[in-house]
């Protein structure tokens, strides 16, 4: 939650004539991370939707045959 940080994002749209619509609003997202060799992580998909992302982790399972 940053105000400033909102404001300064709406000025800079506004500029653009591009709203950017939701902005300040909170929504929760699921994600799907890859885990590398070397621990890292990587987000590779995120979306509002648990079943989407439950879908394309089935897509890509499938595509990977495993």
């Amino acid at each position: 939650q940053n105000r400033d940080g909102e404001e300064f994002v709406q000025k800079i749209s506004a500029q653009h004539n591009s709203a950017i619509q939701g902005i300040g609003e909170e929504a929760i997202f699921y994600s799907l991370k890859l885990k590398r060799a070397d621990r890292t992580d990587r987000t590779i998909f995120a979306e509002r939707s648990m079943q989407d992302v439950i879908a394309v982790y089935d897509e890509i399972k499938e595509f990977l045959k495993i």
